[in-house]
């Protein structure tokens, strides 16, 4: 039987739930599916259309700008500024994480 880690859920709308960090400890990089979810708003509905910047108007070729960088790999870690607030006394406000708001990325 496997065990499969769970997020430790504070709040559904808007969503903030805990990583799994006592299974994820052994691992370098957190697996983006066990990565923790930290919001302060609902989720926007986003429109695909506007991702991209029309360039029109009075110009000889209309067009859309897309801008393409040089990308570089760096191994970070992203932390929540209250991972650990469950842990003050006395209770502050916000969301009481325990120790679960932090992971290692690959950006």
């Amino acid at each position: 039987m496997e065990i499969r880690p769970y997020f430790i859920t504070k709040s559904l709308v808007p969503e903030n739930q805990e990583s799994p960090i006592r299974f994820l400890l052994s691992q370098k990089i957190t697996p983006i599916p066990y990565f923790y979810r930290c919001n302060h708003f609902t989720y926007p509905s986003l429109l695909s259309h506007l991702y991209y910047l029309t360039i029109g108007g009075l110009v000889q070729y209309p067009s859309y700008l897309l801008k393409s960088m040089q990308s570089k790999s760096f191994v970070i870690t992203l932390e929540c500024a209250g991972n650990q607030r469950g842990e003050f006394t006395p209770k502050v406000f916000g969301e009481q994480w325990k120790d679960g708001a932090i992971c290692m990325t690959s950006l």
